[in-house]
């Protein structure tokens, strides 16, 4: 294939906590009752706000503005606001506040998302099916690259570029993120001649056509 993604997703790998050795029975007594005394607080979601708080949080529920801003951001990019894209969008924002990869950023959940987005009079939600919705702006019109088209509009010298490009990779660059959009991100985030003055949602469209199409 022209291009390659990875078959296996992202994984994080935690150090494994230090063991520790008691000298006497008295001392894993007293361990015992210390641990049994110390309760660690259950961390509750976080409502908007202090963005630095975020960190300390499993799940984070961003405000109505956070919502808004974070739709804005991928009509810029030419990307359909469907729920998946929403939410990692809104991961990212996050993570870029805390100054932070987007793995260290707490997670979104999904269910607060879409009831933020009903609630907000700026936005309109469309249900796609049980799973799935779209969210519009009622200020702005809706024109969005169609990622899974299969009709290719880019001219042969870029598939010439990207041929070129690829084919001279060698180790794990060879490699790409998996999924088509973090694939695209990674491929806009190199500055290639080829992707210049493309939208993140076009270069989504080239992986799709990359992957599927062009062999």
């Amino acid at each position: 294939r022209l291009l390659k993604q990875s078959k296996f997703p992202h994984t994080v790998f935690l150090p494994s906590r230090g063991a520790h050795v008691y000298n006497t029975d008295s001392e894993v007594d007293m361990s015992l009752a210390s641990k049994s005394q110390k309760r660690t607080p259950k961390p509750q979601p976080h409502r908007g706000g202090n963005v630095h708080a975020r960190k300390r949080q499993a799940y984070f529920t961003p405000s109505v503005e956070e919502v808004v801003a974070a739709v804005r951001s991928l009509y810029a990019d030419g990307l359909e606001p469907f729920g998946r894209i929403l939410l990692r969008r809104a991961r990212e924002r996050c993570a870029a506040g805390l100054g932070h990869d987007i793995d260290d950023a707490p997670m979104v959940e999904p269910r607060n998302l879409q009831r933020i987005c009903h609630s907000c009079s700026a936005l309109n939600v469309q249900e796609i099916d049980e799973n799935e919705f779209t969210v519009l702006l009622l200020d702005e019109p809706p024109m969005f690259v169609d990622v899974t088209s299969p009709s290719d509009p880019y001219p042969a010298a870029l598939w010439a570029a990207a041929a070129s490009y690829f084919g001279s990779l060698r180790g794990k660059d060879v490699v790409l993120p998996g999924g088509r959009y973090a694939c695209a991100q990674a491929l806009a985030s190199k500055g290639l001649r080829w992707l210049v003055g493309r939208s993140l949602g076009e270069v989504c469209h080239i992986v799709q056509l990359a992957a599927s199409q062009k062999k």
